[in-house]
């Protein structure tokens, strides 16, 4: 059994670099923390996973996927309701695209928002991040140097993990969409990937836990570790998983956000540590 494990969620320029179109407050500083970290203490860092957030342009959470009723894209951080879906104040956006193609997406955006409204969630629409391919979607720049000397150094390698590629639904949590579809499978929790990730992690004494975005795709997934374990006979094994509370930050505004998530860990055995309070 090997001790440790940094679980880094999306550690990617567009949410870590000053200039990324998503940038996090505080979230470089997170980072470079996480590097010093990693480049202090290589031999007690025995795995590293970072996930990668990956979408197309023509992603349900960006502007171009809609377009209001005159026409125009939805600004960035715009909350689209299934009511304004299903009143055609949004619809998706398909100028070439025949009749019938764009009424059956139109048909799925609106059922996606109904599940979610069903389990009291909204949709927001966030500025263009993570596009497969582009600089926004590269891990930040000191970290993946770092990580990289780290492979040099003790001979192992990092697991990268996507999530995010389908576009008919948004994907915070690291294992699982907001809305799974049983029929991509990259979307659900039993994903070949997913088992995998999370075959290797089970290896671990200790996963730390850290990334960005503390209110949205740490927290979630948080929450989908719950869902996994909670009330089976597995439920000790969240005990291995430890928190890093000063290498993740907030969406400026969202501060408040999931604060019941992060509730429920502690209650449920998971860890919260500082930094300089991990000993490897």
């Amino acid at each position: 059994m090997r001790k440790n494990c940094f679980l880094v969620i999306d550690p990617q320029n567009d949410f870590c670099d000053p200039n990324g179109s998503l940038y996090v407050p505080g979230a470089d500083k997170d980072m470079d923390r996480l590097a010093k970290f990693i480049s202090d203490n290589q031999k007690g860092v025995e795995g590293i996973v970072l996930t990668m957030d990956t979408h197309n342009v023509m992603d349900i959470a960006h502007p171009k996927y809609w377009v209001d009723n005159e026409g125009n894209h939805p600004a960035p951080f715009t909350t689209i309701s299934k009511k304004e879906a299903k009143g055609r104040r949004y619809t998706t956006h398909m100028p070439n695209a025949p009749e019938n193609v764009v009424l059956e997406k139109q048909k799925m955006a609106v059922e996606y928002l109904e599940d979610l409204d069903s389990v009291g969630k909204t949709h927001t629409i966030w500025p263009e991040h993570c596009i497969q391919g582009t600089w926004g979607q590269a891990v930040y720049g000191n970290l993946m140097d770092t990580v990289l000397d780290w492979v040099g150094e003790t001979g192992v390698e990092y697991l990268l993990f996507p999530k995010g590629l389908y576009p008919n639904t948004e994907h915070y949590g690291a294992f699982e969409a907001e809305v799974p579809d049983s029929n991509v499978p990259e979307t659900t929790l039993m994903s070949q990937q997913v088992q995998n990730v999370l075959g290797y992690l089970d290896s671990f004494d200790n996963v730390y836990i850290c990334g960005e975005a503390k209110s949205h795709c740490v927290a979630n997934t948080l929450a989908q570790l719950i869902k996994l374990f909670k009330g089976t006979g597995f439920q000790d094994m969240l005990t291995r998983y430890v928190v890093v509370e000063d290498v993740m930050s907030d969406v400026t505004g969202c501060e408040d956000m999931n604060k019941e998530i992060y509730d429920e860990a502690r209650k449920l055995g998971f860890r919260f540590v500082k930094l300089d309070e991990i000993e490897l």
